[in-house]
């Protein structure tokens, strides 16, 4: 498994950086690169471009759905409440 290639399977179900192949990493920085060039020539008005965000680790986002999930819920069973109030 330590021998696959970046963006395979395995690793884009793992997310992070290593998520996407060489050539995305290449093409992400130039698109950047291009994008602050077209903002600089174009006088460096307004916000300067940001990089193209990488993926996130997919426990990271396990942890955030499971969480929205949660909250979800709560605020069903609160209008739920509300509702049988009423």
């Amino acid at each position: 498994m330590a021998h696959l290639p970046h963006g395979s399977a395995l690793w884009i179900a793992t997310g992070g950086p290593i998520a996407l192949t060489d050539e995305a990493h290449l093409l992400r920085e130039a698109i950047y690169r291009l994008e602050v060039i077209d903002w600089h020539n174009a006088g460096s008005k307004g916000t300067a471009p940001k990089r193209i965000e990488l993926p996130r680790p997919a426990h990271e986002v396990r942890a955030e759905t499971a969480k929205n999930d949660a909250k979800a819920r709560k605020h069903a069973e609160r209008q739920a409440r509300r509702d049988a109030t009423r």
